[in-house]
C-alpha cells in the first residue's frame, strides 16, 4: 500500500466508504462505460424510434369499408328499402411510398451515426476523467512525499532542541510548514476521492472506481493531412450530416411526388327490397327485389396546389440548409484536428522540458540544502524553500503529463480514431 493511502482512507471513511474502490484498466473501464452509461442507454432508443418510422412509411393507404341503409320509405308509400355495402381504396401515384421510405431510411442512418458520435464523445469524456483520476493520485503521492520530508525535519529539530543545539523557534517553524502540507495532503486525498466518484458516475453508479496505469505516454507523430481526409470520410458526425443531405433530397422527391393526384376507386353493392302490391299502399307499379353493383373513381380537384408548392419550397430550403451543415461539419473536423495537433505538439515539448533536467536539479537542490543544514552551514528557511520548490516542480510536471494525455485524447477524438493506452 502506498504511503498516501492513509490520507485517502481518512477521506474515504469520512464519506462512509468501507471498502476500497474497484480498480480498472482504461480498456476495461471504457468497455464498462459503453455497457452501463445511463445517457448512452437513453440515446440508443433513437435508433429503434427511427426504424419504427420506416415501418410507418411502408404502410399503404388503408381501404375503407362502408355499409348501411341507402334509403328507407318513411312515408310508407310502398317504395323499396335499399341496403348498401361499399369498398374504396386510395391509390398512391408518383412514387410517394418509395420516396417516403427512402427518407425514413436515411433518418435511420442518421440516427445510427448520431449514436456513434455520442459514443465517440462519451469515450473522450471517460478517458479524460480517467486521466484526471491518475493525475490526482500523482499529486497525492507527491504531497505525501513532501510531508514525509517535513516530518523528518521536525523530528531532527526536536532532537536538536533536546540536545540544546537550537531553540523553540526552528521547531515551531518546521511544524507549521509540516501541518500546512498535511492540510494539502488531505485536500489531495479528497481530490482523488472526487475523481474516483466521477469515474463511477460515467458507468451509472455513485460508487467510486479507481484507475490503473500511469501517464508516461511515449510521444507520437501524426500525419495531419491523412487524419483530416479520413475524418471527413468516416467521423460519425460528418456521416450524420451527409445522411441529413440524403434525407433532404428524398424529401424533395417526396414533395414532387405529392403533387401527383391520388385517385380513389370504389366498388359498391346495394340491395333493394320488393315492393308490396297491396292496395292499402296505393302502389301502381310494384317492383321485385333487386341487387346492384356500382364502380366509381374519385379524383381530387387540384385547388390546393399552393400547398404542394409550399411543401416543395420547404424541402428545397431544408436541403440547402443540410448541405451547408455538411460543409460546417467538414470544416469543424479540419479545425479541430489542426488545433488538437498544435496543442499536442506543445504538450510534448512541455513534458520534455521537465524531463530534461528540471526535476533532477530540483531534487539536487533539496538534497544539498538539507545536507548543509544538518552540518550547520545552511538555514532551515533554505530547506523549506527548496522543499516547496520541489513540490511545485513535481506538481507542474504531473500537470504537464496530464495535459499531454488530454491532448492525445483530443487528437484521436478529433480524428475519429482510438488506440490510446495508459
Amino acid at each position: 500500500m502506498k504511503r498516501w493511502m492513509f490520507a485517502l482512507a481518512l477521506v474515504a471513511s469520512g464519506a462512509h466508504a468501507d471498502t476500497p474502490p474497484q480498480t480498472l484498466g482504461l480498456d476495461d473501464y471504457l468497455a464498462l462505460v459503453g455497457q452501463r452509461n445511463l445517457d448512452l442507454a437513453a440515446q440508443r432508443y433513437n435508433v429503434p424510434i427511427a426504424q419504427a418510422q420506416v415501418t410507418v412509411a411502408k404502410l399503404f393507404p388503408e381501404p375503407q369499408l362502408s355499409g348501411g341503409i341507402d334509403s328507407i320509405d318513411i312515408r310508407f308509400s310502398g317504395a323499396p328499402t335499399t341496403y348498401g355495402l361499399g369498398l374504396s381504396q386510395e391509390i398512391e401515384l408518383g412514387g410517394k411510398r418509395k420516396n417516403r421510405i427512402r427518407s425514413a431510411e436515411h433518418a435511420v442512418t442518421g440516427a445510427k451515426d448520431d449514436l456513434e458520435d455520442f459514443v465517440r464523445n462519451l469515450r473522450g469524456q471517460a478517458a479524460d476523467a480517467y486521466v484526471d483520476a491518475i493525475a490526482a493520485r500523482l499529486v497525492l503521492d507527491r504531497k505525501q512525499a513532501t510531508f514525509d520530508k517535513l516530518t523528518q525535519l521536525v523530528q531532527r529539530n526536536e532532537d536538536s532542541r533536546r540536545a540544546g543545539n537550537i531553540g523553540d523557534l526552528p521547531v515551531i517553524q518546521s511544524k507549521v510548514e509540516a501541518d500546512k502540507f498535511k492540510g494539502d495532503l488531505l485536500a489531495a486525498a479528497g481530490d482523488v476521492r472526487r475523481a474516483d466518484i466521477a469515474l463511477g458516475q460515467l458507468v451509472g453508479t455513485s460508487q467510486p472506481l479507481a484507475p490503473k496505469g500511469d501517464l508516461n505516454i511515449a510521444p507520437r507523430t501524426f500525419d495531419a493531412a491523412k487524419l483530416i481526409a479520413d475524418a471527413k470520410l468516416h467521423r460519425p458526425d460528418v456521416q450524420s450530416a451527409r445522411a441529413a443531405v440524403a434525407a433532404a433530397e428524398a424529401k424533395i422527391d417526396l414533395a414532387h411526388s405529392n403533387i401527383a393526384i391520388d385517385p380513389t376507386f370504389s366498388l359498391g353493392w346495394s340491395h333493394a327490397t320488393a315492393t308490396n302490391n297491396s292496395e292499402s299502399y296505393g302502389v301502381i307499379a310494384p317492383s321485385p327485389a333487386a341487387d346492384f353493383l356500382t364502380a366509381t373513381v374519385a379524383i381530387p380537384l387540384p385547388f390546393a396546389r399552393r400547398k404542394f408548392k409550399g411543401e416543395l419550397e420547404a424541402a428545397t430550403a431544408t436541403h440547402g440548409q443540410a448541405e451547408q451543415q455538411l460543409k460546417v461539419a467538414e470544416l469543424k473536423v479540419e479545425v479541430e484536428i489542426q488545433q488538437a495537433l498544435a496543442t499536442y505538439a506543445a504538450a510534448i515539448d512541455r513534458v520534455k522540458l521537465y524531463e530534461s533536467g528540471i526535476l533532477t536539479n530540483a531534487e539536487k537542490v533539496l538534497d544539498e540544502t538539507s545536507y548543509n543544514f544538518t552540518r550547520g552551514s545552511g538555514t532551515q528557511l533554505e530547506v523549506l524553500d527548496a522543499a516547496r520548490t520541489l513540490d511545485e516542480v513535481y506538481l507542474d510536471y504531473y500537470q504537464a503529463l496530464a495535459d499531454h494525455a488530454h491532448a492525445l485524447i483530443a487528437v484521436e477524438q478529433a480524428a475519429g480514431i482510438w488506440d490510446v493506452k495508459l
